[in-house]
């Protein structure tokens, strides 16, 4: 078995994101971001075995807010634009311009480091117990 969920940690220049799209009549409230402990325990209180979790960051780069607004419609954060009206995914554009320009680096580009935590385990194998082989096949 295997699940995707976000890390904790977070790149401290896109924090502004959960606050703008979580405030008072904004379009989505923010999730808690999990920890590989959590996701371990997780996973063993669901009945799995040898459980391990991996982390993994991934350097997103936009070119301007332009191309984060439609990097974003290719992903999850799509439903906070499902919500938005016209007006209001203009005016998120208008806000998060600035905030985004602030994570631009030498390299030209704006820059978005996100971290998944990829859990992983075996389910828990029960005894055979119907007399039968698992590969038999037929009427009993």
């Amino acid at each position: 078995m295997g699940v995707s969920v976000g890390a904790a940690e977070a790149d401290p220049r896109w924090e502004w994101l959960s606050h703008l799209v979580a405030r008072p009549g904004g379009a989505l409230q923010p999730e808690q971001p999990a920890t590989p402990e959590a996701v371990a325990q997780d996973l063993r209180g669901a009945g799995f075995d040898g459980v391990w979790v991996e982390r993994h960051t991934v350097d997103l780069r936009y070119a301007d807010v332009r191309e984060w607004l439609g990097w974003s419609w290719s992903c999850g954060f799509r439903a906070v634009f499902e919500r938005l009206s016209a007006g209001g995914l203009e005016r998120l554009a208008e806000l998060a311009g600035p905030r985004i320009e602030a994570a631009r680096e030498a390299d030209g580009f704006c820059h978005r480091r996100l971290t998944a935590l990829f859990g992983f385990g075996r389910a828990k194998l029960e005894p055979w117990t119907s007399g039968r082989s698992p590969q038999a096949t037929g009427p009993a």
